[in-house]
């Protein structure tokens, strides 16, 4: 064999080698593509399905974690949240968004709930009337919580903003007409008053009051009694968030009615104090009230920031201590 046909063999040899170890590589390369793009997607379906696992893991330890703070929420325990741990979530933590009626309702009862078998019962207690700084500094002296609840700034009594102001809380004594009264007080509320003025008389209020957020009534036997009156005025305080305390001035009230109506929240006086100015009258109603929280779990008693009233709540801090006094919005 001639020299250079050899060497056109060799050529031809070395083009199919070079030609497979191509095709080899190509055929490898691609294999080992496709290897990594399925990995990864893979992976990243792994990811988002971790994430979202997460995602709902630490959802369901937020619950946990609000449902405790609820339970535990103005109790003297309420320090102990902030040692505990972060709630574990449940093994299997369900997709809320597809939740049924019956799963949701089993997923509720695994939730543990705390009791406080020794928690005190809570009585708020009202002071209406309050109008001057002597009244004050003489509850002051009790060292017991109440809640004042200050007239509206008027000519006879111009300091009571300033006196709402420098209390932790405060509500707002708010007249309204009453059947038969005298002694009415400077804009009192009237049945027949419009929307309009009942609105700009709480927008009044609220800006010589600007941390306001509760009213009662003082007087207002006709005002109350009167539906369409009672939801101007319950539509008038959502509308500066504002709530109502019914002092049940009467028993034809019809706040009650209207709030349910409206879905709105409404307090209710539970026991007057002091309809009679005697000492022992007053400890005796004091008493009933002490009774009444004990019996339901809460309650609120009315009374006035009167020299035999305020005697009275001294002599009865004993029977005072068996519950825990707080201000209305710890009801």
């Amino acid at each position: 064999m001639s020299k250079k046909r050899k060497k056109s063999q060799n050529f031809v040899g070395a083009k199919k080698a070079l030609s497979v170890l191509i095709i080899s590589s190509l055929f490898i390369l691609t294999i080992f593509t496709i290897a990594v793009v399925s990995y990864n997607i893979g992976f990243e379906e792994a990811e988002e399905e971790s994430a979202e696992a997460l995602y709902r893991s630490k959802a369901q330890s937020k619950l946990l974690r609000d449902r405790l703070k609820r339970t535990l929420k103005d109790s003297k325990d309420s320090k102990l949240l902030e040692e505990l741990p972060e709630p574990k979530p449940y093994e299997k933590t369900p997709d809320y968004r597809k939740l049924t009626k019956q799963e949701a309702d089993l997923f509720e009862e695994k939730i543990p709930t705390l009791t406080h078998k020794h928690r005190k019962p809570r009585l708020a207690i009202i002071l209406d009337d309050v109008s001057y700084p002597y009244e004050v500094r003489a509850v002051k002296r009790l060292g017991i919580k109440v809640n004042f609840s200050f007239f509206p700034v008027a000519k006879n009594h111009p300091q009571t903003a300033y006196l709402a102001s420098k209390e932790p809380f405060f509500m707002v004594h708010l007249p309204l007409e009453a059947m038969n009264y005298n002694a009415e007080e400077a804009k009192t509320l009237k049945v027949t008053d419009s929307l309009y003025t009942i609105n700009k008389r709480l927008e009044r209020i609220k800006a010589d009051f600007p941390n306001l957020k509760y009213l009662n009534n003082h007087t207002g036997s006709k005002f109350t009694s009167n539906e369409k009156a009672v939801e101007k005025l319950l539509y008038a305080a959502n509308n500066l968030n504002l709530e109502i305390v019914d002092s049940r001035t009467t028993s034809k009230t019809k706040l009650p009615k209207v709030a349910k109506s409206m879905n709105t929240h409404l307090y209710q006086r539970d026991i007057f104090l002091d309809h009679e100015s005697d000492i022992s009258y007053i400890c005796g109603q004091i008493r009933e009230a002490v009774d009444m929280a004990k019996q339901r779990g809460k309650a609120i008693a009315i009374g006035h920031p009167r020299p035999h009233t305020i005697k009275a709540l001294k002599k009865c801090k004993s029977v005072l201590a068996q519950v825990e006094l707080v201000y209305l919005k710890d009801l």
